[in-house]
């Protein structure tokens, strides 16, 4: 008789057990969820689904509005998350169904709404005290930060203010910046949330003016109809990567900016330099008259208060191969299909010329390394390429070339036009000489091994 009770008693205590493992009822929550900033919500089955980790053959689906299926997971657990697209549903109820083994347990409502505010996706840049950037409120590659709306998608923020952090110079320690721009912007979300975000601008002072880095050819020549930079410039050299990442390496910077006046005679200015960056320039022209070719006077005085720190070198520029680099070059084509390929050290070749653009210099050629090994190829198929340089001083410059092609190829020397041969050329050059290798008329050449 005690056997009988205990075989009773415990088959009792098994029955007790199943029922609270799966006979209870199972509950399901209702939730509001946040729409995410790339548009997507988020459930977690655990969040939803009571006992979901212990429930058997766990399916998951969610509906639309209608009914309509909008995801759905097999054998599911508490630790499943459903992603979905949520924007065609904010403010509308979705229902979200749990079934075991072909059951269905229970259901929940869930609601969206936009949770999160715009987020403003800011950058950061370093430049030199020329470029356009300094001026308030003009944008990185031409384009405002981009603002992540919900729902939305990829909006311009708009831009509202400038805050500015200037460094002293009697501050500098190994430090060569001038100042920090904070460009501030702003967004908006539907529900009238705002949101700010800002590009940071680290503006670096310019190098010590020497006469290794300085050039002023005494007699510049311009085309009556067009605006060449002429007078000093400066050869600015940054080789290292920063914060923000590597600026241009070997920038040229003029001091003298020349524009036309209504009446076809030239103007000459100082190239606006941001004032906190230590060197102001003073310029003034004489005009003495005349038909095509004008003569004029131009007087430039530069005053450096504080230069950058040590850590811009300021080299000496004079070797074409090793120090001149090829982002110093000036470059010209009249049509879009002919173009010139530089390449150094066998490094990837770069082409001179930003893609799409008639004449404007392709800024990755700063990224070509400083050394022997560099070789430029003109291609020209149908009008004219031309690069030009200028001497740094008196010596021998000596270069190899090798022509192709049926159409004319050649170099100026102060405007004096020769032919080019084969094989390696030596010319008598002086400081400020100005040197053009040219080709047209479906010309190709190559030239490489600068030495002066």
């Amino acid at each position: 008789m005690k056997n009988y009770k205990s075989t009773l008693v415990g088959i009792l205590c098994l029955s007790y057990f199943s029922m609270n493992l799966y006979g209870q009822p199972q509950a399901c929550f209702d939730h509001v969820l946040a729409v995410e900033k790339d548009d997507s919500a988020t459930i977690v089955v655990g969040h939803f689904v009571t006992n979901a980790d212990i429930l058997p053959s766990l399916k998951i689906t969610l509906r639309n509005p209608n009914g309509g299926i909008i995801t759905a997971k097999n054998n599911a657990d508490a630790a499943t998350t459903i992603r979905f697209y949520a924007c065609p549903y904010v403010t509308r109820t979705l229902t979200l169904h749990a079934e075991a083994n072909g059951g269905q347990l229970c259901m929940s409502n869930i609601r969206l709404h936009e949770e999160y505010i715009p987020i403003i996706e800011g950058r950061k840049v370093t430049v030199w005290c020329d470029d356009p950037l300094t001026k308030q409120g003009v944008h990185i590659d031409g384009v405002p930060p981009a603002a992540v709306i919900p729902c939305q998608g990829k909006k311009p923020a708009t831009y509202t203010a400038d805050w500015t952090d200037v460094i002293a110079c009697e501050a500098l320690v190994l430090n060569d910046t001038a100042k920090i721009i904070y460009r501030m912007y702003e967004a908006f979300g539907k529900d009238g949330s705002r949101s700010i975000g800002q590009d940071t601008i680290i503006v670096l002072r310019l190098p010590a003016v020497t006469v290794d880095n300085t050039f002023c050819r005494m007699t510049d020549s311009i085309d009556c109809n067009s605006t060449t930079k002429v007078g000093p410039y400066v050869i600015a050299r940054y080789d290292f990567a920063t914060p923000s990442g590597v600026i241009t390496k070997n920038r040229r910077i003029n001091f003298v900016d020349t524009y036309r006046n209504p009446d076809g005679t030239l103007g000459f200015r100082a190239n606006p330099l941001d004032p906190k960056c230590g060197i102001s320039v003073s310029v003034s022209s004489q005009f003495f008259g005349g038909d095509c070719p004008k003569t004029y006077k131009v007087k430039a005085e530069i005053k450096q208060s504080c230069a950058g720190g040590s850590q811009i070198p300021s080299l000496p520029v004079n070797n074409f191969d090793q120090d001149f680099h090829p982002s110093c070059w000036t470059y010209s084509r009249n049509d879009v299909d002919d173009d010139i390929t530089i390449e150094g050290n066998g490094q990837q070749f770069y082409y001179a010329f930003t893609e799409g653009s008639l004449d404007q210099t392709n800024p990755l050629l700063s990224n070509l390394p400083l050394g022997g090994g560099l070789i430029i190829d003109l291609n020209s198929f149908k009008g004219e390429l031309i690069m030009c340089n200028v001497i740094p001083h008196d010596g021998t410059l000596s270069f190899q070339s090798a022509l192709a092609g049926s159409g004319s190829m050649g170099y100026r020397l102060n405007g004096k036009e020769h032919k080019l041969t084969n094989g390696m050329q030596q010319l008598i050059v002086k400081a400020c000489d100005e040197i053009c290798f040219f080709t047209k008329g479906g010309g190709l050449f190559g030239i490489g091994k600068f030495l002066i």
